[in-house]
């Protein structure tokens, strides 16, 4: 007979719910970052290699590492309007502003002040998009399944 064994971590039902709505919140992320890398290498003629590695990489290392840390993932974050329109736009300047730093040096591109201000400013309102688009669309399902019960 089988025994269990108890190595201290107990998950409860709250972060078993949470968890699949944020991986959904952090994957809609990956691909909002995506494709401002995309439409970047249609625009200005490089690879997407290059592109991925010289603009994608670091935002996204930035985001995932620095952001959690400062309450992007908080489900007051998450669903809630207010907390969204306040804190993701600062969280995202810093992360652009480091992400953009740590490009420079990595990669020994200029510091071009139009692509700092376009990269920030597009990437941030897409992402603040993406989090308004994931609260509508997870409300109105929950909403519609409570009344179907």
């Amino acid at each position: 007979m089988k025994k269990d064994v108890d190595i201290g971590i107990h998950i409860d039902s709250e972060f078993k719910l949470k968890l699949p709505l944020i991986t959904i919140v952090a994957l809609g992320e990956i691909i909002v970052i995506t494709l401002f890398v995309i439409l970047g290498k249609y625009e200005h003629g490089v690879s997407i290699r290059q592109s991925f590695i010289r603009t994608a990489l670091p935002f996204l290392i930035c985001w995932f590492v620095i952001s959690p840390w400062l309450g992007s993932y908080k489900m007051s974050t998450v669903y809630g309007l207010k907390q969204t329109i306040w804190r993701i736009p600062l969280i995202w300047t810093l992360c652009g502003l480091i992400a953009i730093i740590a490009r420079f040096v990595l990669t020994d591109r200029p510091l071009v002040i139009s692509f700092i201000v376009v990269s920030i400013a597009v990437q941030g309102l897409a992402i603040i998009a993406w989090r308004a688009l994931f609260m509508v669309i997870t409300l109105r399902f929950k909403k519609n399944h409570l009344y179907r019960r």
